[in-house]
């Protein structure tokens, strides 16, 4: 019994020596939703802090990625105004996802992760192409949540009401 543990810490450990630490070279997090009847609100960001490392293959990337969530602008101020409010920007200053599993699905690639929003942690899957070669990794995805998971209750103006649903598009290119 002894042997078999210390051939699995054996493993564990060099699995973890031979992570790469990934260093994000540039990056945007998009955001989509529309208010019902009228136009489309697209905040998106730039700044991004991200802590990731990469194991043999794409499966075993592990880490986390966060924005500072007053970061999130689109092309109405007035709007994100709005938008931060109802977001409890002032208390919940960051947004983090922190990735749990990666699973290959072909040339696709499923990622599940904790998004914490508004104070609020629940489980993501995002679809992700993945583009790995020897100097950089390239994540390009997508996934969806609804802002009352989160506790954001959907704004509206007058007859307008936001839809709850928020569309989400990542674009990250590392350097290794």
């Amino acid at each position: 019994m002894f042997k078999l543990f210390i051939i699995a810490l054996s493993l564990l450990l060099s699995s973890l020596l031979s992570a790469t630490t990934l260093h994000l070279s540039e990056g945007t997090i998009k955001a989509h939703t529309q208010v019902f009847g009228d136009s489309s609100i697209d905040p998106f960001t730039t700044h991004i802090t991200s802590q990731l490392d990469l194991g043999a293959n794409p499966t075993q990337l592990s880490g986390e990625i966060s924005i500072p969530s007053m970061s999130l602008k689109s092309e109405n101020e007035g709007r994100d105004e709005h938008m931060h409010a109802a977001m409890n920007t002032d208390k919940e200053k960051i947004i983090s996802v922190h990735l749990t599993q990666v699973k290959q699905r072909g040339n696709i690639y499923q990622i599940t992760a904790n998004l914490t929003l508004n104070g609020v942690t629940k489980k993501i899957v995002s679809l992700c192409k993945i583009t790995n070669d020897a100097n950089t990794l390239q994540l390009d995805g997508n996934f969806t949540i609804k802002m009352t998971d989160y506790k954001i209750e959907q704004p509206s103006m007058l007859f307008f009401t936001v839809r709850d649903a928020v569309d989400v598009h990542y674009n990250l290119k590392y350097k290794k």
